[in-house]
């Protein structure tokens, strides 16, 4: 669950109280919020306002990338989707990161990097718990996923585009209905 949202009358103490106590039982953020209600149509519908729609689609991305030019220009391409980009320049230090108890929503990581690889910090994750989302970079295409040991939950083909990146963002982030309380 990512956000519990709650009808403006009778509504807002409850959705702020559910998602304090599931922030606490999960360890990462869940936002509480509340919708207004307007009447279109004769029929009555809800909106996010008050800035809540702003919250709801920005998330938080560790991008791991060796390339300073490449972590410069995905931090610019997040920002400009409206995410939170937290960069390191190696997979021990992303799975540093993860490790501390930062939450982020989704893990870009480059898959060729000296070292640990982007497939070596996926495999690292799972085999600790952790089920981010992770989306493999690659110059190579997506034949790098052929030998990984455990495949990503998407690829991207550098240099990214940021239509391509707003597409796999928005796939694996999307709020759906089912996980709004």
């Amino acid at each position: 669950i990512e956000v519990v949202a709650g009808p403006t009358v009778g509504g807002v103490i409850l959705s702020q109280w559910v998602a304090h106590f599931l922030s606490e039982l999960e360890n990462r953020k869940v936002l509480g919020v509340f919708s207004e209600e307007k009447t279109e149509d004769g029929k009555k519908k809800r909106f996010f306002k008050r800035g809540y729609n702003k919250l709801i689609p920005g998330k938080k991305v560790l991008v791991v990338e060796d390339d300073e030019r490449i972590r410069d220009i995905l931090a610019e391409m997040l920002n400009t989707l409206g995410h939170t980009a937290v960069m390191v320049s190696d997979a021990p230090s992303g799975l540093a990161a993860l490790q501390k108890g930062h939450v982020f929503d989704v893990v870009m990581s480059d898959f060729q990097m000296p070292g640990m690889t982007g497939a070596d910090l996926l495999v690292a994750m799972r085999a600790a718990g952790n089920l981010t989302p992770l989306v493999l970079l690659s110059g190579y295409g997506s034949v790098v996923t052929d030998d990984c040991l455990i495949k990503p939950d998407a690829t991207l083909a550098k240099p990214v585009s940021l239509s391509d990146l707003r597409s796999v963002l928005n796939e694996l982030t999307q709020i759906d209905s089912n996980r709004l309380v």
